[in-house]
């Protein structure tokens, strides 16, 4: 396997269940988006995108399922859609990033979504918590793939330039 040229440009993190959320932020064009979707439909969105992009210019994530056994949640359909992600990512060899749990989410605040206007309501909520999932990832990754001006500048306004984030 061959080393990447650059970290991927296009990041994606999927909240999986029966309707699916998915966020994404493309660092070359500086656009966000989210939505929620189907399993057919979210399958139908990452393959436009794997036969879109170089394969190492594509990283997907999904949050992990934890089946607590507090009777909540679609472990069912939560795992037939973490289970199509590994499969494309496979398939066309792109990044699958590290499931992480759904607390890993709380670093990319509701509050900061507004900040961003990232913010979108839909029926589950979904759109959200892959959002949330999202902005955490691109807080905690900052090292790998370098926070984007716009973002640092609305979130951290009053804490100086982006060059003083700690490495």
């Amino acid at each position: 396997m061959t080393t990447p040229p650059r970290p991927p440009q296009f990041v994606m993190w999927v909240d999986p269940g029966l309707v699916s959320g998915y966020a994404f932020y493309d660092y070359i064009s500086r656009n966000f988006g989210c939505g929620e979707e189907s399993l057919t439909g979210l399958g139908e969105r990452l393959r436009a995108l794997a036969t879109s992009l170089p394969p190492w210019d594509l990283a997907v994530g999904c949050e992990d399922y934890l089946n607590a056994g507090r009777g909540r949640g679609t472990p069912r359909y939560s795992y037939a859609v973490m289970g199509m992600v590994e499969w494309l990512a496979h398939d066309y060899a792109f990044t699958q990033l590290p499931a992480v749990p759904s607390g890993m989410r709380k670093l990319g605040s509701v509050n900061k979504l507004k900040k961003l206007g990232w913010y979108r309501m839909t029926k589950g909520g979904h759109s959200a918590d892959a959002s949330r999932h999202l902005l955490s990832d691109m807080l905690r990754n900052h090292r790998q793939r370098a926070l984007p001006e716009e973002v640092h500048r609305i979130l951290f306004a009053d804490d100086g330039p982006a060059d003083t984030l700690p490495t």
